[in-house]
């Protein structure tokens, strides 16, 4: 079994997102201000790739749900236990409580990556997030940036994640990749307080200093759970054309409040 704890940091505070800040995301029951969800993900990724090795960078799969809240200050314990080519994922809290649970693979064989359609360009003034504009089958524009290694040094020292691997290679972190499919939905329409709770995802390969990167996305589902609106999407990305990562991700874009 791989371990590595870590003290949480929430670098979302002042962002568009709300949730991420302590006096909105109180109102929806939370104590303070969430951990972005693809924070604790990146967490999760140092276990895994103790465990699977760089492989799982190039090949690999993970799926993971996130199940409870992590804050700022807390210190977030990861692990990855398994045999073979599969391990267990988990990330608690401070009080031991689960925060992300999950599993990751290298398959015996590669998964073909998704080929998404490519939507136009980012809208100059965002839709607000509706029914309407996350219907299902929706096409969201793409986003693309050049990937620069001497830049990731930056989101590497946020994580704490010291594996020599990122930039002795000169590769993306996938914790940062994971950001991307997060932005492919916020630059596409205008959300309210919302909340990530899970992805599935296939790497295809690592991402290079100095290609760029095109993340795509389309909307596969929208429901309603316990108060809690839902959106599924698609998301595709790729470095100069060749896939990188594949899979969905979820997450709830209308959050219902606490009630007072």
């Amino acid at each position: 079994m791989a371990k590595w704890s870590i003290t949480a940091r929430n670098d979302a505070a002042a962002s568009e997102n709300k949730i991420h800040d302590d006096l909105v995301a109180r109102r929806y029951g939370f104590r303070g201000g969430l951990v972005p969800g693809v924070t604790v993900y990146a967490y999760a990724t140092r276990p895994i790739v103790e465990e699977l090795g760089p492989a799982w960078l190039e090949q690999g799969t993970v799926s993971f749900r996130l199940s409870g809240p992590l804050y700022d200050g807390d210190t977030a314990s990861a692990t990855a236990e398994g045999t073979g080519a599969t391990v267990s994922v988990e990330v608690t809290d401070s009080s031991g409580a689960t925060c992300l649970s999950g599993e990751a693979s290298i398959p015996s064989t590669d998964s073909d990556p998704l080929d998404l359609p490519a939507g136009g360009e980012l809208p100059v003034h965002r839709p607000d997030a509706s029914h309407e504009s996350l219907a299902v089958g929706t096409v969201l524009a793409p986003l693309r940036r050049r990937f620069s290694a001497t830049e990731h040094r930056e989101f590497l020292d946020f994580l704490g994640d010291d594996l020599e691997l990122y930039p002795g290679a000169g590769i993306a972190h996938p914790g940062w990749l994971a950001r991307y499919c997060n932005r492919v939905l916020s630059e596409n329409v205008l959300l309210s307080p919302w909340i990530h709770v899970g992805s599935t995802l296939h790497h295809h390969s690592a991402l290079h200093d100095g290609e760029t990167l095109e993340a795509r996305g389309v909307v596969t589902g929208l429901f309603e759970r316990k108060g809690h609106e839902f959106v599924e999407l698609d998301v595709d990305m790729r470095g100069d054309g060749r896939p990188v990562l594949s899979g969905s991700h979820t997450a709830i874009w209308r959050p219902r409040q606490a009630a007072t």
